[in-house]
């Protein structure tokens, strides 16, 4: 028996030695139809003893395949592409297979190689008899199985052992994008009668590998209704057909299917794995350490189904150990997870994944939200209830008692989340014979979670409770903090929220005039107009301040600081102090308006008043962190260093220091002072077990910010050689490294012409 190699190639010149090294012991004749090289193909082909022949291309792969065949002369057919090689051990294989006489051709395992560590296994007839009768059909993704069923029989096609290792869709060696812009323009100039199931299994592959889910979606669901089960291409098209509903975030929908499709083919473990993903992906890790556990379990699937290792670029053990880290404990009452909130859209999928592992029922109240909202929610596992916005807090928790099914109740924001440690403090909560918790929301106000806002509610309570006592009585605080990521989201969502505040603002007006003057002054103070937000609360006072909450002191205060007017704050806050002693933010902003006004003493004395307080009482008012530690620790540094009191300042700034996030907040001081007091930096770190890559990084993004770029080099390279090649320090020195660059590029920008081309690029690349 002899066998023939046919190709086609074009521009294969960086890959094609690869390929023929790997194959030509084993046949008789290589065959090679170059359809326009302009590369070394062709002659490294004639090197290696190959058969040349030239065909003019015409968008048409089955032509030059098929021209192939003609030239053939072997009595079997073995095909491979110019981006392929044959895998170690299967050249052996292949002589053994042509010698079985009972089969016309076999199916091989071509084995897709990607840029991360998954590898696809796709059974295809790469092998076959040389048959005049045997011919390949189709423009792109050309096959030969119609017609050799149609001469022959499905029977008389066997399996083998042969592994083909295919390139050809690796980013790190392939153009993906051209190849699947040349494959999209091929497929959409097919005539309308030539569109069948297997046309749009192909159009939607080319559409996914575009990044373009939603057509993929559609294409994939077309083929599926005109595709057997049975089908050659089905389990494929079963698979990426759940992939696409995986990148689309549809993993309710998902799960469904795959449900459906493991009663078809119970063999095809792929699916089960995809199961467990969507689970994961949702933030059921429970669930999704079950499938994996029975997965592995399983024998291997049967050689015609598409098989993937290392789904997603994990092994199953791998996954596996990522998901039980997740894992909550399961024996707690039951609890209901609500969710509420409008035009949640950006924010659900984060905050449900945080708390699904947490409920046994996942809930969200949607509140005539204008885009998808519900239907992510409903996705992710929730089922959603829709209303219009509750103009109290009572109204609030009467719409989640009645919806709710477990003996306790988590309420959340959409845009807000919990830390496993924070679930896992929270289901100990549960088995307490308490009615009800306040517990603390803690808003980030920049990326530095030093700089945070933190104020208490009830929010996890009993089923059994009444609404108006959730808001009268008082209950045990549980410090487990919810994080409010409201201000860590994009401007668009921000700029959302905002129109929703200003909205409920102006309907509060009809029973409560001075509320609504305050809750209009809250919206334009954290858009940092302070003009417009004084103005409000100006108004706001003069229409009541009897009914005004303490808070309003607090955010009056900030705006007119916002505005440098340090007299009025003085004037606001002297008294409220006095109503309300123990609101220790009161007593630090008065600080800070008392030294800007040049009354360093009593600055000095507030400040130092409030480091002995130091609990911050987020229980009863709104407070900003660290007002009583670290904030108060700083400033009274900056009141030590202008005394040329260097020792002490460095004293108190190394106390901040400590805190967790306060190192950054605090650098910055630490370092001027560095200039003028001459101590060594390196020294005083380790001292104060400071010394960490994270505050190297750190120093280095502040010297950079200071243009001091010798200094901000020197830091970095101590942060790399001080960890930064270990695993878990990888983020941060991506993160840090874009940081770097942004800072440069803006500086940059700052120094060249607005139409320069340079700055044109930082732009469109969102450097600056």
């Amino acid at each position: 028996m002899t066998l023939s190699l046919c190709m086609i190639t074009r521009n294969e010149g960086h890959q094609i030695s690869r390929c023929l090294s790997s194959i030509k012991d084993y046949v008789d004749e290589i065959v090679l139809v170059d359809t326009g090289s302009s590369d070394q193909t062709v002659a490294l082909a004639h090197r290696w003893g190959a058969r040349v022949a030239h065909c003019a291309w015409d968008d048409d792969f089955s032509k030059a395949r098929n021209q192939s065949l003609e030239l053939a002369q072997g009595d079997w057919i073995f095909f491979m592409d110019g981006d392929e090689e044959l895998a170690p051990g299967s050249g052996e294989i292949l002589l053994k297979t042509i010698r079985q006489a009972e089969y016309e051709a076999f199916w091989v395992q071509v084995i897709n190689t990607t840029g991360t560590n998954s590898r696809l296994k796709l059974p295809a007839i790469r092998l076959f008899r040389n048959r005049n009768s045997y011919r390949f059909q189709g423009r792109i993704h050309e096959q030969i199985i119609a017609s050799i069923i149609e001469h022959s029989q499905p029977e008389s096609i066997g399996s083998s052992g042969i592994e083909i290792l295919h390139h050809g869709y690796n980013s790190n060696e392939a153009d993906i994008a051209a190849k699947t812009r040349r494959n999209l323009k091929i497929l959409q100039s097919y005539p309308e009668e030539h569109k069948n199931g297997f046309y749009y299994y192909n159009l939607g592959s080319e559409y996914l590998r575009a990044g373009q889910r939603e057509k993929a979606l559609a294409c994939f669901e077309y083929s599926v209704r005109q595709t057997p089960p049975r089908q050659g291409f089905a389990p494929i098209l079963i698979k990426k057909t759940i992939i696409a509903l995986m990148e689309l975030r549809k993993y309710m929908e998902a799960v469904r299917q795959l449900s459906y499709y493991q009663t078809i083919y119970p063999d095809f473990n792929d699916l089960l794995m995809l199961e467990a993903i969507c689970y994961l992906n949702m933030g059921r890790f429970s669930q999704a350490a079950r499938i994996l556990k029975r997965y592995q379990a399983l024998p291997a699937s049967p050689s015609w189904y598409p098989s993937e290792e290392n789904l997603f670029g994990l092994s199953a053990e791998a996954l596996l150990q990522q998901v039980e880290r997740e894992c909550l404990e399961a024996d707690h009452p039951v609890l209901s997870v609500c969710l509420y909130g409008k035009d949640e859209a950006e924010v659900l999928p984060a905050t449900i994944k945080s708390v699904n592992e947490l409920g046994n029922e996942l809930l969200y109240l949607d509140m005539e939200s204008t885009d998808a909202s519900g239907e992510i929610a409903e996705q992710f596992g929730a089922r959603v209830f829709s209303g219009p916005w509750p103009d109290n807090r009572t109204r609030l928790y009467q719409q989640v008692l009645d919806h709710a099914g477990g003996e306790w109740i988590l309420l959340l924001k959409a845009d807000e989340s919990l830390s496993r440690e924070s679930c896992q403090q929270l289901i100990s909560a549960l088995k307490a014979e308490n009615q009800a918790y306040l517990l603390p929301i803690f808003t980030p106000l920049t990326d530095s979670e030093a700089e945070s806002e933190v104020r208490g509610e009830v929010r996890l309570f009993r089923r059994a409770s009444l609404a108006s006592d959730l808001t009268a009585k008082p209950f045990p605080v549980l410090n487990t903090p919810i994080k409010h990521r409201h201000f860590l989201i994009s401007a668009a969502y921000s700029t959302n929220k905002q129109q929703q505040n200003w909205q409920k603002a102006i309907e509060l007006s009809r029973r409560d005039p001075a509320g609504s003057w305050y809750a209009r002054g809250r919206v334009h103070f954290y858009a940092h107009d302070y003009t417009q937000a004084v103005e409000a609360m100006q108004k706001a006072l003069l229409l009541g301040a009897a009914n005004l909450p303490p808070t309003f002191y607090y955010h009056y205060a900030l705006a007119l600081m916002g505005l440098s007017r340090y007299d009025s704050v003085i004037r606001l806050l002297e008294p409220a102090r006095e109503l309300y002693s123990d609101y220790l933010d009161l007593h630090y902003l008065l600080a800070l308006a008392q030294y800007a006004a040049g009354n360093e003493t009593e600055a000095e004395k507030l400040l130092l008043y409030c480091i002995k307080i130091s609990v911050e009482p987020w229980a009863k008012y709104v407070c900003a962190s660290g007002t009583g530690t670290y904030q108060a620790m700083a400033s009274l540094a900056a009141i030590y260093a202008a005394r040329q009191q260097p020792d002490r300042a460095l004293d108190y700034l190394t106390r901040a220091a400590l805190y967790p996030g306060a190192f950054s907040l605090v650098i910055g001081q630490i370092l001027l002072l560095k200039d003028k007091a001459f101590f060594s930096l390196e020294k005083w770190m380790q001292q104060s077990q400071l010394w960490n890559v994270h505050n190297l990084f750190t120093i280095a993004l502040n010297y950079a910010q200071m243009n001091r770029y010798h200094q901000c080099w020197h830091y970095l390279q101590t942060a790399v050689q001080a960890g930064g090649k270990k695993k878990e320090n990888l983020p941060l020195l991506l993160e840090g490294s874009e940081k770097l660059l942004r800072i440069f590029a803006g500086q940059l920008a700052s120094k060249i012409a607005p139409t320069s081309c340079l700055l044109k690029l930082c732009r469109e690349e969102k450097l600056i």
